[in-house]
């Protein structure tokens, strides 16, 4: 009759050293080489690992007031009119001043201004991915597709911000200069008063500290409540320049994923794209910092 010990439920693993050798001898147990790989310089595992990095906490895309937010497919892939309704008022505005039993001579009538239109072009952006020749397996594709989707977080912001900034410095004339940050949001909040509307300011994130610093962004807000909008993406095109505009308002389709084996190279491919439109009835102003 076999008896039934702990050993025979248990059997003792091979690569585990014994109880005598992991006190007197440094035992390493053999790694299976099938664990490795060659790359051309050293050797690396074959499982990898890709850190999911979460994208930048402040964009221009959380700025936008969006009109539709990308359940339904982009309505103006030929772009989009804006008629401006908030500027050029003054033809159409007075200050009554004649006696109240004025003549009939005396009116309130006004000319209504030439309508002003601004076009808007969308934008497409999108992300590509392939996985290693040879490698069809559900396992490899899938994590193409997921990294198609990763890079499209990582970098869509940056690159509407950079098409964005450089169409509202085209829309403006060129930037006057301020000697110090506070100069500049002063002259930007005077010319947005002046036009009578609640806008927003451009920056780079480099102004992100100095503007805490000197309380000149509170909650995301001006002294004068403006929204300030920072973004990688505003960092080379603006640099030391910042920008008022009115509100953002958006218009984006969903994000796709099209997927397909390249048979004659044994490899899958995916693209992940989007396309969106932004808008701005007005340009307003721009600073340039000098000296900072």
């Amino acid at each position: 009759m076999k008896t039934t010990t702990m050993a025979n439920l248990y059997p003792t693993d091979p690569h585990e050293p014994t109880a005598v050798e992991s006190l007197y001898t440094p035992v390493t147990a053999p790694l299976d080489e099938s664990l490795y790989r060659p790359d051309g310089v050293g050797e690396r595992w074959s499982s990898i690992f890709y850190p999911p990095a979460l994208p930048a906490p402040k964009s221009i895309l959380d700025a936008v007031t969006w009109i539709q937010d990308g359940t339904t497919p982009l309505r103006f892939l030929d772009g989009l009119t804006i008629r401006q309704a908030n500027f050029g008022l003054s033809d159409q505005f007075g200050v009554w001043g004649e006696d109240w039993c004025a003549s009939p001579d005396d009116t309130k009538v006004k000319e209504r201004p030439d309508a002003v239109f601004v076009d808007v072009a969308p934008l497409t952006v999108y992300a590509y991915d392939q996985n290693e020749c040879g490698d069809l397996t559900a396992d490899s594709r899938q994590e193409v597709r997921d990294r198609v989707a990763q890079i499209m977080a990582m970098t869509e912001g940056k690159a509407v911000e950079t098409y964005v900034s450089l169409r509202i410095l085209d829309d403006l004339p060129a930037p006057v200069t301020a000697a110090s940050v506070t100069e500049a949001v002063s002259i930007l909040e005077t010319e947005l008063a002046k036009a009578g509307v609640t806008g927003y300011l451009h920056a780079s994130p480099k102004w992100a500290a100095y503007l805490n610093d000197s309380r000149l962004s509170l909650s995301g807000k001006s002294p004068m409540g403006h929204t300030w909008v920072f973004g990688g993406g505003y960092a080379d095109t603006l640099g030391d320049t910042i920008v008022a505009t009115t509100p953002l308002y958006g218009w984006r389709g969903p994000l796709t994923l099209r997927d397909a084996i390249k048979h004659e190279l044994n490899q899958y491919v995916a693209v992940a794209e989007r396309s969106l439109l932004i808008a701005y009835e007005a340009a307003i102003a721009a600073v340039t910092i000098e000296g900072v």
